[in-house]
């Protein structure tokens, strides 16, 4: 299984480095 590793930020940031975001290489999508 392949990953994705995305870091949030805010607008006008720098990303947090600190804390990614792991998703699934092939459904890369965020839904809220």
């Amino acid at each position: 299984m392949e990953i994705f590793l995305g870091y949030t930020k805010p607008r006008g940031q720098l990303p947090d480095y600190s804390g990614p975001i792991v998703l699934n290489a092939e459904k890369n999508t965020v839904d809220d």
